[in-house]
C-alpha cells in the first residue's frame, strides 16, 4: 500500500483585518505506483477550485462588511446623537 499526503495553506492578509488561513491536508492510500499521478491530479485540480472559490467568498465577505462600516459611520456624522 502506498500512503500519498498532499498539504495546500492560503494565507490572507487584508488592510485592517487579521489575517486568514485556510489550511488542508489529504491522505489517500492507492494499491499502485501507477495510480500516483491520477490522484496528484484529481487533488491539485479540486484544491485550485475549491480554494479559489473560498478565498473570493472571504474577500466578498469582508468587502461588504466594509462597506457596511462605512456607512454607518456616514450616517453617524450626518445624524449625530447626544449633546456636544
Amino acid at each position: 500500500m502506498i500512503v500519498l499526503e498532499a498539504n495546500y495553506s492560503k494565507k490572507l492578509g487584508l488592510p485592517g483585518y487579521s489575517s486568514h488561513q485556510y489550511s488542508l491536508t489529504v491522505r489517500k492510500e492507492v494499491s499502485d505506483i501507477s495510480q500516483v499521478e491520477k490522484e496528484r491530479v484529481i487533488f491539485w485540480t479540486w484544491r485550485g477550485n475549491e480554494v479559489t472559490a473560498n478565498v473570493s467568498l472571504l474577500q466578498r465577505y469582508i468587502t461588504r462588511k466594509r462597506r457596511l462600516l462605512q456607512d454607518r459611520d456616514v450616517c453617524r456624522e450626518a445624524f449625530p446623537t447626544g449633546t456636544n
